[in-house]
């Protein structure tokens, strides 16, 4: 009987260990979560695109994240037809049509200015 007492006793203290440290990653993950995070700053040159049209570009991603594929896809779309020239609006159209499953028909326009604007010489 003793021993099962102590390996009562040794699994409540192993318990009660792990549980100290799930609340204090706990309290830990809450404290990074209130601070304010910095806007990502792009990594793109978006000097070509209007003010307002840089807006957009900048919260496609925050859509694309927030689970608003629909609207993150047709704001993506509507840039890159709007700047066809412009090779990271036709790149972003292309990858979220291919990640949200867009028919490649669609998509095609998108994905073919894209390979073009790659293959010029900067």
């Amino acid at each position: 009987m003793p021993e099962e007492r102590q390996n009562y006793v040794q699994n409540l203290r192993s318990a009660l260990a792990h549980a100290d440290e799930a609340r204090q990653t706990q309290q830990a993950a809450m404290q990074a979560a209130s601070r304010p995070q910095a806007k990502a700053v792009p990594a793109e040159d978006l000097t070509p695109l209007a003010e307002a049209d840089r807006a957009i570009y900048l919260k496609i991603d925050e859509q694309r994240q927030a689970g608003q594929h629909n609207e993150a896809f047709h704001a993506a779309t509507a840039l890159a037809d709007g700047y066809p020239d412009f090779l990271p609006a036709q790149q972003k159209a292309c990858e979220l049509g291919m990640q949200f499953g867009v028919g490649p028909r669609r998509i095609q326009v998108y994905c073919d200015r894209m390979s073009k604007l790659f293959a010029q010489p900067r």
